[in-house]
Formats: structure tokens, sequence, C-alpha cells
């Protein structure tokens, strides 16, 4: 497989645009693609950044910092022409990150990022799995995994169970309250490189149905990353979160996690102002 340099977050922003002529239905079948990625350094500033805006204490690259080259090479992998589907539009499901190895600052990174298509039948609709793997000196360091819905079909008649995986608030302890303006955001976009229109603009967030402008999910992931860290004095060794619900600004979240075990649990974010679930999933420790 022929490696190539991770492109940046202004080289992919334009060709990402243009994806949106792509036509794709219920019936495109979209054969595996896998890329492999050099990111060559690290950018301090970024990180510092990015450590000082989610609130992580002691940690130089914080697991869920690698999201924003994961991301990265997502969006390179989609521009492919093999790739199917439209960028504008694909909806974030759920994803899980987990790290084997300390990732060193000094060294670049082998990034090999793979997708595929999935035909849910239960719920008549396309979904993309991409699995990102880092490396440094042939070794894996971690990984990340994220599950998106790229096409909908007419859904089938909702079964009232399917509610019924929501966490109960009753063994859990609130550990976080972080407040949120349209602004922040962008804050986090700028940091992030991720200028999906539906974050930036209320104006343009109505455009796709929304009332009002999101907060990213992994923003929120990270956030509820760096309050266990602190929370426990330990770092994250794995964290899964699925998207329940997206964050409306102006807004505020509330982040709860398991009260029994302190090297792993569940954990579970609510919005302040209508206390619906927004995230939910489970956390490892070391």
């Amino acid at each position: 497989m022929k490696t190539t340099t991770l492109p940046g977050t202004l080289k992919l922003f334009f060709p990402a645009l243009f994806t949106s002529l792509r036509k794709a239905s219920l019936e495109s079948k979209m054969e595996d693609i896998e890329k492999e990625y050099l990111f060559e350094s690290f950018n301090q500033n970024n990180i510092k950044d990015y450590n000082n805006l989610l609130g992580y204490r002691s940690q130089s690259i914080p697991l869920t910092y690698l999201y924003l080259l994961a991301q990265r090479s997502q969006i390179a992998l989609m521009l492919d022409k093999k790739f199917l589907f439209p960028l504008i539009g694909i909806v974030h499901m759920d994803n899980e990150m987990e790290l084997f190895k300390d990732i060193s600052e000094q060294k670049p990174l082998t990034i090999k990022v793979k997708a595929q298509q999935y035909f849910n039948t239960d719920k008549n609709r396309i979904e993309l799995n991409f699995t990102v793997s880092f490396e440094q000196d042939g070794e894996k360091v971690a990984t990340c995994k994220s599950k998106y819905l790229a096409k909908q079909g007419k859904r089938p008649r909702l079964d009232k169970k399917e509610n019924s995986d929501e966490i109960s608030q009753k063994n859990l302890e609130k550990i976080s309250s972080d407040q949120f303006s349209i602004g922040s955001a962008r804050t986090y976009a700028r940091i992030s490189g991720d200028y999906n229109f539906i974050h930036l603009s209320p104006w343009l967030a109505k455009l796709f149905g929304f009332k009002s402008s999101l907060l990213h999910g992994m923003y929120m992931k990270g956030l509820i990353a760096s309050h266990i860290s602190n929370h426990s004095g330990k770092k994250l060794k794995k964290i899964f979160v699925q998207f329940k619900k997206p964050l409306l600004l102006p807004d505020g979240i509330d982040g709860f996690i398991s009260k029994e075990n302190i090297e792993s649990g569940l954990l579970k974010v609510v919005s302040i102002k209508k206390e619906k679930e927004i995230l939910v999933g489970s956390f490892e420790l070391f």
C-alpha cells in the first residue's frame, strides 16, 4: 500500500464540498477502501490549545486528540473516487478510541485507515465503519473506530424497545458541568480543523433542519474524557461513546460516570436545558 503525507485541513476543505455532487442510493455498493498516511510532526501549540480548551491537566497528547488526525485521514480517504457518498450529510453515530502505548511527540505517526460499507436491514440504511490505526516505529499505539450513517431509506415502525438502552442516573455520580455559547463551536473548529457548517452558523444549520448550530460531538467526548481523567488521576485506556442527540447552542452539559468502579465504568452526558441524553458510553483507565 502506498504511503502519502497526511493532507492539512485546508487542502481537504474545498474538495470535500464538491463531493455533494455524488449521487448515492440505498442500492449503492462500495468496496472496502484502505489508505495509509504519514503524519510527520506534531504541532505543539495545537496540542496546547486543545488541552487548554478541554481541560486536560497532565497529558501532552491525550487519547482524544488523536481524533483530529483520524478525522483528517478519514476525509482524505472519502475524497477517493471509490468512495460513493457525499461528505456533507454523513452523520457520526458512535466512536471508540483505545490507547495501547504512550505516543512520542518527537516521532512521526503512520496512520492506516479503512472504510467499509454495511447495510443495516433492521433500520433500512447504509452505515459506514471506519477503522484508523496509529503506529510509531512499526508498533500500533492507538486505534480509532467510528460508525457513520451514510444513507437513510424509509424507516420501519419504531420499536419502543429501541430506547431501553438509556443509562439510569441512579448509580452515576456527576463529575462535570460545562456551558457553551455559539462561539464555543467556532473555537473548537479552529483548533480541531472541523469546519462543518452545522457547527459554525445557526443560519446554515437551519438549512439542514436544525433550529440552531450544533456543538461538535467529539468536543463533548473530549470534555468528558478529560473530566474522567482529571477526576480519577489516571489516563484513559479506552473510551466509547454513542451520539444520541445533538446539542443545540447555546446550552450546557452535565457529565456523569459510574460510582462503583474507578478502573472502568459507564458515562453519560446530559443537556442542561432539556435534560436529554447527548452521549452515552463506557471507559477504561490504565
